[in-house]
């Protein structure tokens, strides 16, 4: 492996951890507006993964909104099929 090709990676794994941590630093802050506007506190784990992404279309959503829910697209490797 080239130190050009670490580089990247190391580059890449300090965002994606930044970002996680940036997230976690920030849910108090979410919790505080939340409440001032009388909404219930948001909880939320935070997780990374891997590999080749594909995008697909949510077998649960019907695509239009209804005031619950929007169209859902989930990216995950191997779900439903490649478009």
């Amino acid at each position: 492996m080239s130190i050009i090709s670490v580089l990247v990676i190391y580059w890449i794994l300090k965002n994606i951890f930044g970002c996680g941590l940036t997230m976690i630093a920030l849910n108090p802050i979410i919790n505080t507006k939340l409440k001032e506007e009388g909404l219930p506190d948001l909880s939320y784990r935070i997780s990374t993964d891997y590999g080749r992404v594909q995008v697909a279309k949510s077998l649960m959503s019907t695509g239009k909104s209804d005031g619950y829910r929007t169209k859902s697209i989930r990216y995950h490797k191997g779900y439903i099929q490649e478009q």
